[in-house]
């Protein structure tokens, strides 16, 4: 029979979640891990690209190389136990297609902002497969994370730990009961339950969700022969290696159309995007769409429920979550289970 008592319920299995549960399980804590296993949420469709550097105002991460090795070293942790690889390094090869980012990009590198995360590409363009782009940058030390793997790998093994459930937990249904202080979800009892549900959380009343900037994002698959697939390409959109002559391109942002569905605008716009610096030809051979559960600055925050105290939010993650995911579910694990003081919401 299973074990009916858990240290914490987790509701949603996207990335927040499975990081979460990562950091419960290393802090020697149980949990339950509840999800619809459905296709199309955004942690699905994520390209997972790890980038110290982005948006048009290159701007370095938020905690500087620190940052970006707290994040990698969570999935290297996971590889070496388990054998399997997640994290694929990948230098980026940013096109500074307008003169005032260049000028920002040289003022910033000549300041120090960067720590070394970024500077002058010393390889030339292959005149064959690009247009001819004067002004770039490099970032060594970025790369992609296979996402659906790493996803599909943990429920798996948080299975073999009956760690799992198929379901949804929702805060506005009877089915969840939150009284004495404690939790309650079909005949499991925990002490604490986080909401990891993404975009799906601003459809219920029982968080506070101002603040949030849904955005829908599409991106496209590709194939590019002869092309290679050494680095990650980024212009006005990036272009993703994955294998082969295989590559994934995007993404859109559109905060209207909050759906999950493909639209002909959307490979238009990347398809436009692409040729701006790409001369090869390439064959669309797929599409998908899912919506970010975006909260201002985009960066992920945690966040106590106003009344009842055993019930949290870890939300936000947005288009970075695989680079700013990790350490803030380490930050929540630690108030939590340790007495750490829950981390400020770093988007105010």
């Amino acid at each position: 029979m299973a074990d009916r008592e858990k240290d914490l319920l987790i509701a949603g299995g996207g990335l927040a979640g499975t990081m979460l549960a990562w950091e419960t399980l290393w802090a020697g804590k149980s949990f339950l891990l509840v999800d619809p296993r459905e296709e199309g949420s955004a942690s699905r469709v994520a390209a997972g690209i790890i980038n110290p550097v982005a948006g048009r105002n290159l701007a370095p991460l938020r905690g500087g190389r620190a940052a970006l090795d707290e994040a990698i070293a969570f999935y290297q942790r996971i590889e070496a136990e388990f054998h399997r690889t997640f994290f694929f390094p990948l230098p980026i090869e940013r096109f500074l297609l307008e003169e005032r980012m260049s000028r920002r990009f040289e003022r910033k590198l000549e300041a120090g902002d960067y720590q070394g995360l970024a500077g002058q590409p010393d390889a030339e363009l292959d005149e064959h497969c690009f247009q001819s782009i004067p002004d770039r940058l490099e970032l060594p030390d970025a790369g992609r994370v296979d996402v659906k793997h790493f996803l599909d790998f943990s429920w798996h093994h948080f299975g073999q730990l009956d760690s799992t459930r198929v379901g949804r937990v929702d805060p506005d249904a009877d089915e969840i009961g939150l009284a004495m202080g404690k939790v309650h979800w079909n005949g499991f009892n925990s002490d604490q339950v986080v909401f990891t549900r993404g975009f799906e959380e601003t459809r219920s009343s029982f968080f506070d969700c101002k603040g949030f900037r849904p955005a829908k994002g599409e991106i496209l698959d590709l194939k590019i022969p002869g092309l290679g697939g050494k680095r990650i390409m980024v212009g006005r959109k990036w272009l993703l290696p994955v294998g082969g002559d295989r590559f994934r391109a995007g993404a859109t942002y559109d905060l209207e159309n909050l759906d999950s569905i493909p639209t002909k605008k959307a490979r238009s716009e990347i398809e436009s995007h692409l040729r701006q610096f790409l001369k090869l030809p390439f064959e669309v051979y797929g599409q998908e769409a899912a919506v970010r559960p975006v909260y201002r600055k985009g960066l992920p925050f945690c966040r106590v429920h106003e009344k009842f105290k055993q019930v949290y939010l870890f939300n936000g993650l947005g288009s970075k979550g695989c680079l700013h995911g990790p350490a803030a579910a380490a930050a929540l694990v630690a108030h939590l289970f340790h007495g750490a003081d829950l981390p400020p919401d770093p988007n105010r």
